[in-house]
């Protein structure tokens, strides 16, 4: 078995292998790096059990005596968390395409399947049982639903985490750490790669699983079909586009449906959703041109067709969409004057509209997520009877042609966990070395604090 992970100090370091390896994180591997029955909540027995890299069976003394892995990490954060009753937080970093969202993944996984009961009992704890079922479910249902809406293909990863996130997961301390509640925080969404992305990239993967899975009365009721020669937010890719041989957008389309339903999303609820997508890519199909009124150049709508598709699934008059669109109103003295946009300032206006609807829509669905978390983990329960394990998946460092505000702040972010790493990796371990009178030849390292 190929061996990805290797340990320096306190931090694990992953490489990506660029290829699944699902037999180093199935259930028999995470019973071997959980410290618990994941039946019972009994805590396991000092020995532990794992496979070597010849398939061999070995045995070790706890979890930390383990080899390097993510699931190692996972469970002595929980053990920490449950031993000395403090929250704890996971930190996931590292440049764009280095399995940060994978790992995320992973990690979720191993928590919910190692702190979740069976359903063998029967009365109140059967149905408490249950309840912390349904919010490890919910919990691993997020990902297909935020990925869809939150990550895109970039010229290093096809699978780009474009916003990052902070899960907070609440474990109940009385039920022997049984996972109990869970929240999902957002922060910096790229929605500028809702208007433009560059063309080895693209936009996010729901704009194409929509185009690939949507049944054909779908694309007639949302005039899918009649871009003829495709989308311009997308960059002419449509319906009758060729199809992305390394990403399954149709397939893809069904399990985030799949996953909409899962967490409490009405069916009637999903079809706005995605007609809500349909909108945004024909409000990036409406073009104006130039007419001069007044001695001034003022846009006017070249393509009627766009905005009428536009306004009838946003459920908007067509005269008022295409005002608001090519004008705008200034108050002033009490009096409000009407003005016209200039041809660049209605092409802004078109692309700040898109951008803010596809914000709104993403922050809609996180809430609905929290929601599922607060409805089936809703439980009797003070606060200081939980805990918390927070993990932080940040969206890597990257250097674009044209970087974006939001890139420029991801960078700063990495740059500053890039300092914590140094200082944690060399300044500390150092000292430990100095005060211990250990020999040792100083490791000299990049001090990144006159980037930051």
């Amino acid at each position: 078995m190929r061996e990805i992970y290797s340990k320096a100090g306190p931090i694990l370091i992953a490489l990506n292998p660029c290829e699944p390896l699902p037999s180093k994180y199935d259930r028999e591997v995470m019973n071997f790096y959980s410290p618990r029955n994941a039946a019972s909540g009994v805590k396991a027995t000092a020995s532990s059990t794992t496979t070597g890299a010849e398939g061999d069976v070995t045995s070790s003394s706890s979890v930390k005596d383990l080899p390097p892995h993510c699931f190692q990490v996972a469970s002595n954060a929980f053990e920490q968390m449950m031993e000395n009753q403090l929250d704890q937080a996971i930190v996931i970093s590292g440049e764009s395409g280095s399995g940060k969202t994978e790992t995320t993944k992973f990690i979720m996984k191993f928590l919910a399947a190692t702190t979740s009961h069976d359903s063998s009992s029967n009365g109140e704890e059967k149905h408490n049982i249950d309840m912390f079922n349904a919010v490890s479910r919910d919990l691993l249902m997020t990902n297909p639903i935020l990925e869809a809406f939150g990550n895109a293909k970039t010229a290093r990863n096809l699978n780009s985490s474009r916003f990052g996130k902070l899960i907070d997961i609440k474990f109940d301390k009385k039920s022997n750490g049984k996972l109990a509640q869970a929240m999902i925080e957002t922060y910096l969404l790229e929605k500028s790669r809702v208007v433009h992305h560059s063309k080895r990239e693209r936009s996010f993967h729901v704009f194409y699983q929509l185009l690939a899975g949507a049944s054909k009365e779908e694309k007639k009721k949302w005039f899918l079909d009649d871009a003829k020669e495709g989308f311009n937010y997308l960059g002419g890719f449509g319906v009758q586009s060729k199809k992305s041989v390394e990403i399954d957008d149709e397939n893809k389309h069904k399990e985030t449906k799949e996953a909409l339903k899962a967490i409490g999303i009405a069916d009637k609820t999903i079809d706005d959703i995605y007609q809500t997508l349909a909108s945004v890519l024909h409000l990036g199909n409406i073009e104006f041109d130039t007419l001069n009124e007044s001695g001034h150049d003022a846009a006017v709508v070249k393509t009627k067709d766009a905005l009428k598709y536009t306004s009838e699934l946003l459920g908007v008059d067509s005269a008022a969409l295409e005002r608001s669109l090519i004008k705008r109103v200034i108050s002033a003295g009490g009096e409000k004057i009407e003005t016209d946009l200039t041809l660049t300032q209605a092409n802004d206006a078109r692309d700040a509209l898109a951008k803010a609807m596809f914000e709104a829509l993403f922050e809609y669905l996180v809430s609905k997520i929290n929601e599922s978390f607060a409805r089936d983990g809703a439980v009797q329960r003070d606060d200081e009877d939980l805990v918390s394990l927070n993990i932080l998946d940040i969206y890597g460092f990257e250097s674009f042609q044209h970087n974006t505000f939001e890139q420029l702040c991801i960078n700063y972010a990495n740059e500053s966990m890039q300092k914590m790493f140094n200082h944690h990796l060399f300044v500390v371990e150092q000292k430990d070395y100095e005060t211990e009178n250990i020999e040792w030849s100083r490791i000299e390292f990049v001090d990144n604090s006159s980037t930051l």
